[in-house]
């Protein structure tokens, strides 16, 4: 075995290459860290948040940006800058973390979650305001679950045509579920 080994090191560069490969060997292995995750799951975060995230970074960027109660971003973009504040708006995305993935909902944050819209409808409605029936707890907890949810109903609908003034009465009175 000795010998073996004796006759690659005796090689100059066979050595080299022994070397490196040792090294990048321990490079790899301290890169792994202690076995703590350091990854981060991307949380979950309201629309009015969102936005509000949003318009701070697009306005840092120079641009005209206004975050609206309901959640929705108001831009004055310039026709011929509207590709470069798609990019901004991009990066924003990125350096907020928007542009990663949340985890799809188990079953059972899925029903939480719609029992949440369902309060908040209730609180929607107790305001005065019509609120469309929701759809059946069946199939909301099955879109719930899905990596882009789409009920096809929403409890401020009945507020987001109103004033911006009207819209922020609502969401604070009714806070919209996470």
């Amino acid at each position: 075995m000795f010998n073996d080994v004796y006759t690659v090191f005796n090689d100059e560069r066979a050595a080299m290459r022994m070397i490196g490969v040792l090294l990048l060997s321990v490079l790899l292995l301290a890169g792994c860290g202690d076995g703590e995750d350091t990854s981060s799951t991307p949380e979950r975060h309201t629309e009015r948040e969102w936005a509000t995230d949003m318009a701070d970074c697009l306005t840092d960027k120079g641009w005209n940006v206004t975050a609206g109660s309901d959640g929705s971003l108001s831009a004055e973009t310039p026709t011929e800058q509207y590709e470069q504040y798609e990019s901004d708006r991009e990066d924003c995305s990125a350096e907020l973390g928007y542009d990663q993935p949340l985890p799809v909902r188990t079953a059972e944050e899925a029903e939480a979650y719609f029992d949440a819209l369902l309060e908040a409808a209730d609180c929607v409605r107790d305001l005065g305001y019509t609120v469309a029936d929701p759809p059946s707890r069946q199939y909301a907890v099955e879109q719930i679950q899905q990596p882009v949810i789409d009920l096809g109903w929403d409890p401020y609908d009945a507020v987001r045509p109103l004033s911006e003034e009207t819209i922020e009465e609502v969401f604070t009175a009714c806070p919209e579920p996470v």
